[in-house]
């Protein structure tokens, strides 16, 4: 099962439509904080859920402490580096752009519940080379995003 968490009603029942369409398991949250006090998360495999405010980050963390086990798909609002950086600390799988196109959040999806993690080159370059992720990313964990950089710069990228 996937939850869709959107506050706005078209946005969230056309994504998903499209993760419908494409064979998963879907229902809709429109107040995910109430879903996950009093819902059964038992069957749930992802969550896409819109970041649009600290308290969104807040709940995304609540969601990752209380259901490591899930895939949550972050769909930002604003899409530069450090959103990248606050939405993946407060336990997001994945990270897009709440603008990307449905079919993009379908892939991100999929890759997510496949246990990849999607992200833009220039938001792993950046990540890569943050001296403040010393302490969060092993030496191993850096260099391997270094390299993913590397041969997305090299056209392997999504």
């Amino acid at each position: 099962m996937i939850a869709v968490a959107d506050p706005v009603p078209i946005y969230r029942r056309g994504l998903a439509l499209v993760l419908r369409e494409a064979g998963h398991d879907v229902t809709e949250w429109e107040q995910p904080e109430e879903q996950l006090d009093g819902g059964d998360a038992s069957t749930l495999e992802a969550v896409v859920m819109t970041v649009r405010s600290p308290q969104d980050l807040e709940l995304l963390s609540k969601m990752r402490a209380q259901h490591e086990q899930i895939s949550i798909v972050a769909l930002i609002i604003r899409a530069d580096v450090e959103s990248y950086r606050q939405t993946l600390r407060a336990g997001a799988s994945v990270a897009a752009p709440w603008d990307t196109t449905a079919e993009q959040v379908l892939r991100r999806t999929e890759a997510a519940l496949a246990g990849w993690a999607v992200l833009p080159s220039n938001v792993v370059a950046a990540l890569a080379a943050d001296e403040a992720y010393a302490g969060v990313l092993s030496n191993d964990e850096r260099n391997w995003l270094r390299r993913m950089n590397a041969d997305a710069s090299n056209g392997a990228n999504d």
